[in-house]
Formats: C-alpha cells, structure tokens, sequence
C-alpha cells in the first residue's frame, strides 16, 4: 500500500481491520455454482485483526517475491509514490458456510491447515524467513497469505 493511499494512512492511525474472502470469487469448483455471493452455502472467511507495517527485511523479501510473482509491473512502480508492506496479524476468524449463521474458527486451528495446492508460492522455501503460515501480507492489489 501506499501511504498516499488514505486507506493506510487510516491503517497507521488505528490498525484495527477485517477481510472477506468469499468461495465465489475464487476459480475452485463449488457449490456456490449460480448461487449469489452473500448465500450462506457459498463459503466465506473474515477474518479480523491488526495491520501493521513490515518491518523485518527477511518478511519484506519474502512479501515482495510473493506479490511481484503475481504482479510484475508493480516491481517497476515509481518509487516516490511510497509503497510499503503490510501485514495482517490476525487475532480471531469466522468463517460461514451453511446456513445458521457464521461459527468462530481458532486462529490456531487455521494456521495448522496443511495446503495441498500452493501455486501462488511454489518455488523459494526460504528457511530463514520470518513469515508464517497464515500471514497475511497486503499491498495495493493483493492480499497473500503466506505459506512459509
């Protein structure tokens, strides 16, 4: 993000946050099918806490390879507009998926979920990294959670 963004100016004054994810958005075969985006069996995940800026380089590096693999033109972004690397820390999560009403998922349980599928981080495995399963690093177009 860039702090001539009002969204992350807002974010340095209170870093309280949520994301949705919605199964719809995504290219998975499912059940939302022709189902509209906010019906209960079309699945979706918020999840809720802190923004802040990143701070260590190793979680830079590894942000910046994450988003640039996806992204390759924003390597080539003027650098005078002041993009920065934030990330989620994430501090609770509800999750929806059936009718009934959205059911609280442990931050912990979430972060054990071993990905079958992780295309979007194939490649480097850096060791030293001090990322963690389930960061979620934010920039301007993207949302990655990391899967280090």
């Amino acid at each position: 993000m860039s702090t001539m963004d009002e969204t992350a100016r807002d974010l340095l004054k209170n870093p309280v946050a949520s994301f949705t994810l919605s199964e719809k958005a995504s290219d998975v075969d499912s059940r939302c099918g022709a189902l509209d985006a906010q019906e209960p069996p079309c699945a979706r995940i918020t999840l809720m806490g802190r923004v802040v800026p990143i701070r260590s380089r190793t979680e830079q590096e590894f942000a910046k390879r994450a988003l640039f693999s996806k992204h390759p033109a924003m390597e080539r972004w003027p650098s005078g507009h002041r993009f920065g690397f934030y990330k989620m820390d994430i501090e609770e999560i509800f999750f929806l998926n059936e009718y009934g009403g959205a059911v609280p998922l442990g931050v912990r349980e979430y972060l054990s979920v071993q990905l079958k599928n992780d295309d979007a981080h194939s490649g480097d495995n850096d060791n030293d990294s001090d990322a963690k399963r389930g960061d979620v690093f934010i920039s301007r177009e993207d949302v990655i959670i990391a899967a280090a």
